[in-house]
Parts: C-alpha cells; sequence; structure tokens
C-alpha cells in the first residue's frame, strides 16, 4: 500500500489559530503478490476535504489541553463503475487534546450520498473513531479505533514510527485488523501488515 497526503491552507489568521485548509489524500494498493496478471493496482481511493480549523489552546485541567478543533467536508471515492464503485460523503468534526507527549484525536462524522455504492458501510465504518499517539524519545506510537458497536463490526489500526532517519524521512510499521482498510474491502474483514517510509510524524 502506497499513500500520499498534501495540505495547504486557503486562509489563515496572523496567529494561524483560525485557518481555512484544502487536503488531498491518496491511498493505492499495489496487487504485488500476483505476477501472473503484472502486479496492477488493485484498488486507489482518493479524498478531497476542505475544513476550517480552530487552535484553542484552552487548559482543561490535570495537564490537558485543548488544541484542535477542525469542522469540514471531504469526499471518498475509489473512482470506479458499476458494481466496484464504492463512494460517500461526509461533515466531519475532530476535536484534539493534548497531556505532555499524549495526544487524543476524537473524530465524528455525518455521512450522505453513499446509498447508492455501498448503502451498509456504516455499519462497518461507524460515525466516529478515536485515536491515541504517543511519543517517546523520537519515537511515535499510535492506535486507531473505529466500528459501529451496533453492529459489532469495526477496526483497529496500530502504528509505529521511528525518529528521523534522513533529514524528515522516518520508517514506520503499520498493523491493521478489521474492515475497511480500503474503500473496495469495506465490508471484509482482513489482518494486514505494512512497512514504509513517512515525510511527517503523526504528532
Amino acid at each position: 500500500m502506497y499513500w500520499s497526503a498534501v495540505t495547504m491552507f486557503v486562509w489563515t489568521t496572523e496567529d494561524r489559530r483560525w485557518g481555512l485548509w484544502a487536503a488531498y489524500t491518496q491511498q493505492n494498493q499495489w496487487q504485488v503478490y500476483n505476477g501472473d496478471i503484472s502486479r496492477p493496482f488493485r484498488e486507489t481511493n482518493y479524498m478531497p476535504e476542505l475544513f476550517v480549523s480552530w487552535r484553542p489552546g484552552i487548559e482543561l485541567g490535570g495537564g490537558w489541553q485543548w488544541n484542535l478543533l477542525n469542522v469540514g467536508y471531504n469526499h471518498q471515492s475509489n473512482g470506479r463503475t458499476d458494481t466496484l464503485s464504492r463512494s460517500w460523503d461526509r461533515i466531519l468534526a475532530t476535536f484534539g487534546v493534548e497531556r505532555e507527549d499524549f495526544a487524543l484525536l476524537a473524530k465524528v462524522w455525518y455521512p450522505f450520498n453513499y446509498k447508492e455504492d455501498n448503502p451498509d458501510i456504516t455499519d462497518f465504518y461507524g460515525y466516529g473513531s478515536l485515536t491515541g499517539i504517543y511519543k517517546w524519545r523520537g519515537h511515535s506510537f499510535s492506535l486507531m479505533a473505529r466500528g459501529n458497536l451496533s453492529k459489532g463490526k469495526g477496526a483497529a489500526e496500530l502504528t509505529w514510527m521511528s525518529p528521523r532517519l534522513l533529514g524528515p524521512l522516518r520508517a514506520y510499521v503499520q498493523g491493521f485488523t478489521g474492515y475497511g482498510e480500503s474503500m473496495i474491502d469495506y465490508n471484509w474483514n482482513q489482518s494486514t501488515i505494512g512497512v514504509g517510509i513517512a515525510l511527517n510524524d503523526a504528532l
């Protein structure tokens, strides 16, 4: 799997506490194990976004600080046709709090425009996710969980990211289990592990 993400600001205040941002994320999955059909891309997912961001910087007590609130819209699809088409639109809100070397991100979303391609997608993705990130001596560890508790379906993703190795480059190892690693697999339960190089840390 290969993924890339680009985020740029459209407008911000001078102190950057308020801003309007645009982002684009693309996830490609190579079928490298299948030499009989020349190892093509198995799946590509596209996700443009537009969101307003606020950096509150509010002390919550106990060492916790509220440092992030994003509200916006994104569209996610795989660009295919007919029975292989997968897509949905979402209004999202992300809340982020920090305490020393630990951050907690809670994301909730309201989905729409999905019932034609994948009418039961919320059974597997649910309506939100929770991610914890911990930094230790330059290493970064994160755990993401999401799903629909009423349906008993969901997913978890555990990531380790190294300190900087060369310039901004970092190595990472990522394990995933559950539903929805890609849109074509939203209703397929699988467990995978991957390694790669990243330009940015999660925190």
